[in-house]
């Protein structure tokens, strides 16, 4: 009685089958939706286990057909699969072991530096220069002046270079060069600069760097034939500087990173430099605190260096980006006053070389520490409380020297000058100045 049910439930499951053969062969196609794909897989699937029973039926309604209509893309697929496998094994054995080492040879590079990162401090940023500005600014790799150091051969070199026989001063046993830089647009103030040295300062030589990065060095252009026809006397000169030398960032005038390379410049020639930016104007009193802050800055423990307070913290603007590079924290100068390098006055010294003038030239040169990403000019918000917290405002390169003063003198900051020398033309803000 079991044997007679068990079939009929096997007669009933061909019959379903027959059916769905019935109809695909009607179709003569391979069914479009993918319910009927489904459902066709399943009844199929089902039947496996009477296949062997009813083979010759399944071969005669085209069971056969059935498999290769649904399955021949998944044939295709498996069969180009194993293809390709083949092709590469034969063929891209020596390539895939080569890409192997290569892999393994960066991996264990990787590895070696951020190992050494770690012995260094947590992949801490340095100011490393490459060797060729080294040589052309006269430094050694340690910072230091390479004249104190046998150097003489570099230095005379950048003295035929830079220092023109105008510069001579035969009766000054200190002399000092007026410098400042000129930008395109920046005509009626050049003049009104040069006539006013010119005025308060008569017996100095006045310096004015073109620092046009559109024109190269060895042509002219109207702005150039203009600024030397501005500075046509025995005590005015005008220099252009080379941007083709330095690295690209350079030309980015709101950097102002040209500043600490004419002014070290100018120090590896042997005098005193009083740098003055375009905008600012000498005083009738400019003469006589000339002299005392000379007097200052070679006696007063300053290293050669006179500045004027800025009015702000240094970490007010200064990028938290910028400490790093100098190996330093922002904490150490919340109560470090900046100086405003609109005027400065510098003179030559291994100290002022090696301490301040290095660091200083090499952030400049480095573009990540001069402009670190996010850094801007505009958007100041000097209401934050504490003052000494970040403004939103960078300082590009017065920054850098601020920072390299704060290392240079930890304890104490004697180069801050009380007595003036010069006043702006105009409203004058350090953050926007050019």
């Amino acid at each position: 009685m079991i044997q007679e049910k068990q079939k009929v439930i096997l007669w009933e499951d061909f019959i379903r089958l027959q059916t769905s053969i019935v109809s695909f062969q009607k179709e003569r196609s391979c069914p479009a939706s993918s319910n009927s794909r489904i459902s066709i897989i399943i009844k199929i699937v089902y039947s496996i286990p009477m296949l062997p029973t009813f083979w010759p039926v399944g071969r005669e309604f085209g069971l056969y057909r059935i498999m290769a209509c649904k399955f021949r893309h998944f044939l295709a697929l498996v069969i180009s699969v194993g293809i390709t496998s083949l092709i590469l094994c034969i063929f891209g054995r020596d390539q895939t072991a080569v890409n192997l080492e290569q892999i393994v040879s960066e991996t264990h590079k990787q590895f070696e530096s951020l190992k050494a990162n770690l012995q260094n401090g947590d992949g801490a940023k340095r100011l490393e220069v490459e060797d060729k500005y080294i040589s052309m600014l006269g430094f050694n790799s340690d910072g230091v002046d390479l004249t104190s150091k046998g150097g003489s051969s570099i230095a005379s070199h950048l003295k035929n270079k830079f220092f023109v026989p105008e510069l001579e001063f035969q009766n000054e046993t200190l002399p000092v060069i007026i410098v400042s830089s000129v930008q395109k647009g920046q005509l009626l103030e050049a003049e009104e600069f040069i006539m006013n040295v010119q005025q308060f300062l008569p017996s100095k030589l006045v310096l004015l760097w073109n620092v046009d990065p559109s024109t190269p060095i060895e042509e002219d252009n109207d702005f150039s034939y203009s600024l030397k026809q501005l500075c046509n006397t025995s005590t005015c000169l005008v220099k252009r500087f080379n941007f083709e030398d330095y690295p690209e960032h350079l030309k980015d005038l709101t950097l102002r990173a040209y500043r600490p390379i004419i002014l070290q410049t100018l120090l590896d020639s042997g005098n005193c430099v009083l740098w003055l930016d375009i905008d600012r104007r000498l005083m009738r009193s400019s003469q006589l605190n000339l002299q005392q802050l000379l007097n200052l800055s070679q006696h007063g423990g300053s290293d050669g260096i006179i500045g004027w307070s800025a009015g702000h913290p240094t970490s007010s603007l200064t990028h938290p980006k910028m400490f790093p590079f100098f190996q330093t924290d922002v904490e150490n100068y919340y109560f470090h006053r900046m100086i405003d390098p609109s005027q400065l006055l510098l003179c030559k010294s291994n100290n002022l070389v090696s301490k301040v003038m290095h660091p200083w030239v090499a952030c400049t040169l480095k573009k990540d520490c001069v402009a670190p990403f996010g850094a801007q000019t505009s958007g100041c918000r000097f209401d934050k409380k504490p003052l000494y917290r970040y403004s939103g405002c960078h300082a590009y390169d017065a920054a850098a020297l601020n920072v390299a003063l704060g290392l240079a003198f930890p304890l104490h900051q004697p180069y801050i000058a009380r007595s003036s020398i010069s006043r702006p033309s105009q409203k004058y803000n350090l953050t926007t100045s050019s």
